[in-house]
């Protein structure tokens, strides 16, 4: 994010993912630009749009970290096969 002028402030939360597709984060920051996600938990996430699923899912293993200028009306969803994932998100305005 060293290229991205905030604005604003910054939120932050950490995200378990289940068997079922999760919104990441599960509210948006208003004026949100950027967003930054960590994979924190004990299994590999897979990322996509609403209803995502294991088998379609970007791979997104435990230590990952990724970068996204991404507006607030945008979202992000993620589910894990045994629902050991966890991601780390901090937004910025």
């Amino acid at each position: 994010m060293a290229d991205l002028y905030i604005q604003g402030g910054f939120k932050s939360q950490i995200v378990d993912i289940g068997t079922t597709a999760t919104k990441v984060p599960g509210t948006n920051m208003n004026g949100r630009r950027a967003m930054v996600i960590t994979s924190v938990g004990s299994e590999e996430a897979r990322l996509g749009a609403a209803g995502v699923t294991v088998a379609a899912g970007y791979p997104f293993p435990v230590g990952k970290e990724m970068t996204f200028f991404i507006s607030e009306n945008a979202q992000l969803w993620a589910i894990s096969a045994g629902g050991g994932a966890k991601i780390a998100v901090m937004e910025a305005t």
